[in-house]
């Protein structure tokens, strides 16, 4: 979930359950081979990073979709883990470790 993918899991309302999986085709000359193999149109997609989708059904009634031309998502800079000191290591000797102040108390 850290590249520049604009999905990882999209989540819908309602029961549990698989709904179906995602795809993503090479180039949107794939998408269009895929569309007229399947007698199937492309349609925008409306989510995050645009791009075009083909939406088919698998024989078991679960939604396979194949998308291309989505623009990648910005990067995401996580911040570097802070150590702990245990009774074996001290990674963090001599240095401070700042806790989050919980502003709700």
């Amino acid at each position: 979930g850290l590249d520049n993918d604009p999905y990882l899991h999209v989540t819908h309302k309602g029961e549990p359950g698989f709904l179906g999986v995602a795809l993503e085709a090479e180039s949107l000359k794939d998408l269009e081979a895929l569309a007229a193999a399947e007698h199937a149109s492309i349609e925008p997609l409306d989510g995050p990073g645009g791009g075009s989708v083909v939406r088919l059904t698998d024989p078991n009634e679960f939604r396979v979709e194949v998308v291309a031309g989505c623009a990648p998502a910005s990067h995401i800079e996580l911040a570097q883990p802070i150590g702990s000191n245990d009774a074996h290591e001290t990674p963090r000797l001599n240095a401070p470790k700042r806790l989050k102040r919980d502003h709700r108390m």
